[in-house]
């Protein structure tokens, strides 16, 4: 009797006579019953868990291969889909810009300036 799952062979060892699952490319666990990432998954930033691609804030996919957000999100920024079914940036309380690239100004000036960008 097999008891390996995803077509995975049952092989017995001809000394202890111990049998074992022998699983196909892309299946693992004792009995095959998990099913790898996709190698793309890891290629495109992802993390596999329990045969689950898990995708990072702007991408999306069963292999993590859709860039929603342009360019990532800076400066832990979170990318979201907005209204209009777009997906955008939003921003923590000190950052600013398309990408969160831009740091605000220090409690505005305290009203005694004008803030602007200075290309370091």
């Amino acid at each position: 009797m097999n008891n390996c799952y995803n077509n995975g062979s049952c092989e017995v060892d001809n000394i202890t006579s111990q049998s074992s699952c022998k699983c196909n490319k892309g299946f693992y666990g004792e009995y095959c019953q998990f099913k790898e990432c996709d190698e793309q998954c890891i290629l495109n930033n992802g993390q596999c868990i329990e045969g689950k691609c898990h995708c990072p804030n702007n991408k999306i996919g069963h292999n993590c291969s859709i860039t929603f957000c342009k360019n990532y999100c800076n400066n832990n920024g979170i990318c979201v889909k907005d209204s209009n079914d777009k997906y955008v940036c939003t921003c923590n309380e000190d950052y600013f810009g398309e990408y969160c690239q831009h740091i605000k100004c220090d409690k505005n000036c305290n009203g005694n300036g004008v803030c602007i960008e200075v290309d370091n």
